[in-house]
């Protein structure tokens, strides 16, 4: 049996966030407009949010991780995502390597982080069990 964990991010307008995620290569795997979206993306990335017409950009703390095996795919998901020009509020930064990884990060117009990242190798931790948080090759 193989089971998938999805983030559940809120969205103060889903048409909005499906408009948004598309500039990045989403596609709208299901919207429930009063209730519900499913975004399907480039490297089987699915995001999930609810409709919470009160999110505040500025508060709000909701965030995911997306793993990749190593730097190399992090720096690739970079290069594809900062060639388009994402609309303010919205931010994307550099990855950087500070901890265990590499990662960049993404702050959507309602305020979600997404952390896009893989392990350092020369950052092994201390236990690894048969998970090291990147999406296996």
């Amino acid at each position: 049996m193989h089971a998938v964990t999805r983030p559940i991010l809120p969205s103060a307008d889903l048409r909005a966030t499906a408009d948004f995620y598309a500039l990045l290569g989403f596609e709208v795997g299901g919207l429930w407009p009063a209730e519900y979206l499913i975004l399907d993306g480039p490297d089987d990335v699915e995001l999930h949010f609810w409709l919470k017409r009160d999110v505040d950009r500025w508060t709000n703390d909701v965030a995911c991780w997306i793993g990749y095996p190593d730097a190399d795919a992090v720096h690739a998901v970079h290069a594809r995502w900062s060639a388009v020009d994402l609309p303010a509020p919205a931010e994307l930064r550099e990855p950087t390597a500070d901890g265990h990884l590499v990662e960049l990060a993404l702050i959507d117009r309602d305020g979600n982080l997404l952390r896009v990242g893989a392990p350092r190798p020369d950052r092994a931790p201390e236990h690894a069990g048969s998970r090291t948080g990147s999406i296996p090759t």
